[in-house]
């Protein structure tokens, strides 16, 4: 699967996501970039919402194996995003999706095709959150250590001991 492809693959589920996207695969150009992606409801149909470069392609996967696919060109005049819904403003008509997840990176992808692939919410918040001792739910912990230590209630391998064992539960915050 396409690295950007891959992406896409977090954006929650549906019974035929794997499906959908790798039919989605199969309609992308080598020079397409995929810049967001989300799932979401079409014409009563589950489908993945992909944001490319030059359009906005829509992929269903049916029941048995058969995938519908449709798109919008982008750009489009404007975007609504409202109520869990996404509706793309084309001189076509307005083409309305149900989101489930994904709506703000989509809206924004589609809003600036040429801007390259959108952060989730989780990659914008990278570098964000305070990593090891910094952490705020490891600084209360590490404090009442030190005290212990400074007090004599603990001797100093325990206190490394124990300051590592707290490091190492909260080791995943921050990630």
């Amino acid at each position: 699967m396409r690295e950007d492809l891959k992406k896409a693959t977090a954006i929650g589920g549906f019974v035929g996501l794997q499906k959908a996207l790798a039919a989605a695969e199969t309609e992308l150009a080598p020079t397409e970039t995929v810049n967001a992606a989300g799932a979401g409801n079409l014409d009563g149909k589950a489908c993945a919402i992909i944001a490319t470069n030059r359009r906005v392609l829509f992929v269903s996967a049916g029941l048995f194996g058969r995938t519908s696919t449709s798109s919008v060109v982008l750009p489009v005049a404007g975007v609504e995003r409202g109520r869990g819904k996404l509706t793309l403003n084309t001189a076509g008509g307005d083409r309305t999706v149900r989101v489930i997840s994904g709506a703000r990176e989509l809206e924004k992808a589609v809003l600036d095709p040429a801007g390259g692939p959108v952060k989730t919410w989780v990659e914008a918040s990278e570098g964000q959150t305070p990593k090891g001792a910094d952490h705020p739910l490891v600084q209360k912990p590490l404090a009442t250590l030190a005290k212990q230590l400074d007090q004599g209630k603990i001797t100093p391998e325990e206190y490394a001991g124990r300051r590592a064992e707290v490091l190492a539960q909260v080791e995943h915050l921050g990630k």
